[in-house]
């Protein structure tokens, strides 16, 4: 069976009407399928609970929604083994969508799920810090990367560009406010292979699941979603007017031999902070590192079968 997780508020409020061109075709031909809707923040993950748990029945879950509603829903789903998700891309920044090379057209997008029978295998992460605990799929971060993504969601500026269809801009207009606001930080990073690094003046800590961040950034061009692996990409030591002259060239991955910038890839970290700063996970950024400033980063076990 067939489920599909709305998020009507996708897309400047424009949810609704894309999923009833999608709905009005599935009833064409005849399909089968539930449908779902969000009403507000934490409703995918109690879906994505309600429709895996303790089931023996195999399932189909379709999320029509953005990086946010995608992450959600990772976040609520169980027995992998009876369960494949797949994706309709229809938020703003689409990372994940960019990432996995995902159609942009919504109905092509739509027939390709129904219809195929090819699939692959997805990792996820989870970020724990205290007793707080959250799985992504897309990227995680502190510092510079994750006070951009709360500004992002607690300004107007996104919806300002949304409605001028400039949503990518968006990320880059508060990264440039953002920059010269935030102070550097002193890092202490462990892998499970026991290798240690310090950073003493950190700016950028970005781990990655997948290539991009931030609406077409990619801050890890090596990153694959399906190798069982974590991928962070560092800045230290960079001043913040170079990092001016460095950002442009992340979309395109200029950045990866520039001095000052490195790069990690293992299956578990532990960060340790000398200061509070923002932490996130999938563009959600509201962690407490107040009390609890060591993070630890892991790639899942299982992976996720995916359309």
């Amino acid at each position: 069976m067939f489920h599909f997780i709305i998020n009507p508020t996708a897309k400047s409020n424009l949810g609704v009407a894309i999923w009833n061109t999608i709905e009005e075709y599935l009833e064409s031909i005849d399909f089968k399928y539930e449908k779902h809707f969000t009403h507000q923040k934490g409703d995918a993950t109690s879906l994505a609970k309600e429709l895996s748990g303790d089931t023996d029945e195999p399932k189909t879950i379709v999320v029509l929604g953005g990086d946010g509603t995608l992450g959600e829903v990772v976040n609520g789903l169980s027995n992998f083994q009876n369960i494949t998700l797949s994706y309709i891309p229809i938020g703003s920044g689409n990372d994940f969508a960019r990432g996995m090379g995902i159609l942009a057209d919504y109905l092509d997008r739509l027939k390709y799920i129904i219809s195929t029978d090819k699939y692959q295998y997805i990792d996820y992460a989870t970020i724990h810090i205290g007793s707080e605990s959250r799985r992504f799929i897309v990227s995680s971060g502190i510092g510079f990367d994750a006070s951009v993504c709360h500004e992002v969601n607690t300004s107007k500026v996104k919806k300002f560009f949304n409605k001028l269809h400039m949503s990518n801009f968006s990320y880059t207009f508060i990264a440039l406010m953002q920059l010269f606001r935030i102070p550097y930080m002193n890092v202490h990073i462990k892998t499970d292979e026991g290798k240690v690094y310090n950073f003493k003046k950190l700016l950028l800590f970005s781990i990655h699941v997948q290539r991009f961040e931030g609406g077409g950034y990619m801050f890890c061009p090596m990153a694959n979603p399906g190798d069982g692996y974590l991928d962070i990409c560092i800045a230290n030591k960079v001043s913040k007017l170079r990092a001016l002259t460095i950002i442009p060239g992340i979309k395109s991955g200029k950045h990866v031999n520039k001095k000052g910038i490195y790069f990690l890839k293992g299956k578990e970290f532990q960060v340790k902070l000398d200061t509070s700063c923002f932490a996130h996970a999938d563009g959600e950024a509201d962690f407490d590192t107040t009390k609890h400033k060591v993070i630890t980063y892991k790639i899942a076990d299982e992976q996720i079968r995916f359309i």
